[in-house]
């Protein structure tokens, strides 16, 4: 404040104007409730702030509990098989199959009808309806698993199925069949496709963590 008042006072010397009605005095009064107007302004942003740490409360909890991650990552497992069984229609189709090794594993061009591996031909409209119940089955729990993090390799297991299942899904219901070029001929296996193998690998892991890991009365909290 003596700094303000002094530069006050060399400014008003210099101009010749240090005797006017406009006294230090009064100058400090007017500094003084400038301050206290500053002082005001800054209690009122201060009441203003608990409501701005309070959004930003619940915008860390809705990160916290929100399905952006598991989403994109099913949008990637879906989109690499979506990807592959075009290019299967795109590129194997016209040549029907190609042996990567012989008696071993080929690439085979199948439109399947039914199921996974080709079981159940021709049940294109129940196979939808099922796979809806299924799938909203898995989100519900997904969304009921205890939130310890020893549980995530149980959400890692049902995001595989669901990811699976949405990716045969597309092709019921575009296509009326589903693309299937994975083809291992040295068992003569069932031609499958990417989203086949995510529902496989997702339910084997499952039923190991429910029957190795994770205790039934946990898995019902």
């Amino acid at each position: 404040m003596s700094i303000m008042l002094y530069l006050v006072k060399s400014v008003t010397k210099s101009l010749g104007l240090y005797r006017t009605t406009l006294h230090l005095t009064q100058i400090r009064d007017l500094l003084t409730l400038s301050g206290r107007w500053q002082r005001q302004h800054l209690a009122n942003a201060k009441d203003a702030m608990p409501n701005v740490g309070f959004r930003l409360d619940v915008l860390k909890n809705i990160g916290k509990g929100c399905f952006m991650l598991p989403v994109i990552f099913c949008l990637l497992l879906i989109i690499v098989d979506q990807v592959t069984k075009y290019f299967a229609y795109t590129r194997l189709q016209p040549v029907g199959s190609i042996t990567v090794i012989e008696g071993v594993f080929s690439f085979t061009y199948l439109e399947n009808h039914g199921a996974a591996f080709g079981l159940f031909q021709g049940a294109r409209w129940f196979f939808v309806v099922i796979t809806i119940l299924i799938i909203c089955g898995m989100i519900y729990y997904y969304v009921k698993l205890p939130k310890e993090k020893s549980y995530n390799k149980a959400r890692f297991a049902l995001l595989l199925v669901m990811s699976g299942a949405v990716g045969n899904f597309i092709d019921r219901v575009r296509n009326g069949f589903v693309i299937d070029f994975f083809h291992a001929t040295f068992i003569d296996f069932p031609v499958f496709n990417v989203a086949d193998s995510l529902v496989v690998i997702g339910v084997f892991l499952m039923f190991i963590l429910l029957i190795f890991v994770y205790k039934e009365e946990n898995v019902e909290k």
